[in-house]
């Protein structure tokens, strides 16, 4: 587990330096890495309500980072609130979602795997 961490912090950091290169706000990922670094300390699996914290608190900045993207990419057209879809975003962004959520689902079977 302590590797699958570390892995998913540095594709989290590598996700966070090209957004920060394209000049995207990166605060959202800045929330990310500390959950996930929380995540790596000693005695911090002995209390399952606190992972289970940490973990929603990873998935609702992604979301977050997400939902800002989005309508930072759209415009006046991204202010709809829908987090589903993904038909106008710009090839350079979607690649680098895609990319992401494809390492963070690896090895787990994709969407209803054991972990969120």
């Amino acid at each position: 587990m302590r590797r699958e961490l570390l892995e998913r912090g540095r594709q989290t950091e590598d996700l966070r330096g090209r957004l920060a290169d394209a000049g995207w706000e990166t605060a959202d990922l800045d929330e990310v890495l500390a959950a996930l670094e929380r995540l790596q300390r000693q005695g911090i699996w002995d209390n399952p309500a606190q992972v289970a914290a940490l973990q929603e608190e990873v998935l609702t900045a992604l979301k977050r980072l997400e939902f800002g993207l989005r309508r930072e990419v759209e415009g006046e057209a991204g202010r709809r609130a829908a987090l589903a879809g993904s038909g106008d975003v710009p090839d350079p962004y979607r690649k680098l979602v895609e990319e992401y959520y494809r390492k963070l689902a690896g090895g787990r079977g994709g969407p209803g795997g054991t972990e969120r």
